[in-house]
């Protein structure tokens, strides 16, 4: 799979996921295609923030890593957000950076 594709499809993804979900189905599974999602905890502020983010391990395709020539990519952070911000920026990006 050409990666530019991968990473269109997991940032969907992460948009199926956590809370409020895009669509109910089978994408709250470990697996989507051979990435392989990663739990994580979000601060408590996230879902008031619409701020969600999915990491995901996708070493099994072994697609180079163009800024480590010779070493591979091993891991993919996608995320969604802010749906709904609050109006105040800082709040929101203090949310954000907390996940980082």
């Amino acid at each position: 799979m050409n990666i530019e594709l991968l990473m269109a499809l997991l940032s969907l993804d992460s948009y199926n996921r956590g809370y409020a979900p895009g669509m109910e189905g089978p994408s709250n599974s470990g697996m989507s295609g051979q990435a392989r999602f990663l739990p994580n905890r979000l601060p408590a502020s996230s879902p008031a923030a619409g701020f969600y983010a999915a990491a995901y391990d996708i070493s099994a395709y072994g697609y180079e890593n163009p800024d480590a020539p010779g070493s591979t990519l091993t891991r993919v952070l996608s995320f969604r957000g802010t749906d709904k911000p609050n109006g105040d920026i800082s709040t929101d990006r203090r949310a954000i950076l907390r996940f980082c």
